[in-house]
Formats: C-alpha cells, structure tokens, sequence
C-alpha cells in the first residue's frame, strides 16, 4: 500500500513496469498493465466523489480477472486485448491538463466502465467453467 498525493510516484517499482506516459502510469481504467497480468494498480484515481466503493469495484475486477487467468483462460484472452486498448470511460468531461488532474476521473462513467468489465468477466467466466 502506497499513498502518493499529487505527486503521482513509485519509487520501489521501476518505472518501464508502470507504463509512464505524459506523467503517469498509461493503466487501462487506472488499473491494469496493457502487458503485463502481475501488476495492478487499486485507487490510482481521483474521483469527483468518495474514493471507497470505486476502489471496491476496482478490487473486485482485478480478482475476477486473476480467476479468469486461473479458470477461464479464454475470458481471461478476451480481457488482455481490451486493456490493450484506450480506456475511454468518460468522454463528456475535459479536465484541466496539469498534473494535479492527471488521474481525474468522473465516478457515474467510470464505474460504469468497471461494471461493464466485472460483467464480461464474470459471464465469460460462468461460461468458460461449465463449458
């Protein structure tokens, strides 16, 4: 467990193993390596809203997505292409560019975003162990 504050800092992990971009680590949904399924992120996020039942969700994602990698290989595949991708949770909102906003997030369209991930997941997963 780390606390940074606005500094966004982890000065035990080298840096090419958080992906840097433009001052932060580039995380899909601030939470997980394009490349890497060893290495997560919980609470790398500034909500315009309290901080618990996001880094809840968050949590519960990345467990789901680790008993993918156990028990749904197949869903877990289906995961590792999407955080591959941009995570565009929320389009309407602009924030200001400077580094106190660079984890800034809106909590109704990020949660949705983690909702959506924790469904395929969890379906995929149902599927993939009966199957």
């Amino acid at each position: 467990i780390y606390a940074t504050g606005f500094k966004i800092s982890f000065p035990f992990i080298d840096q090419a193993n958080m992906n840097w971009r433009e001052g932060k680590p580039d995380l899909y949904l601030n939470i997980f390596h394009p490349g890497r399924d060893d290495l997560f992120a919980i609470g790398l996020i500034q909500p315009d809203s309290g901080q618990w039942g996001l880094v809840d969700a968050q949590a519960q994602l990345v467990a789901n997505f680790l008993a993918c990698l156990e028990n749904a290989p197949g869903s877990a595949a289906q995961f590792r292409t999407r955080k591959q991708l941009p995570a565009r949770h929320s389009k309407k909102i602009r924030y200001v560019s400077t580094s106190r906003h660079l984890l800034e997030i809106e909590h109704n369209s990020y949660l949705r975003a983690i909702k959506r991930e924790l469904r395929k997941l969890e379906v995929n997963r149902r599927v993939a162990v009966t199957a």
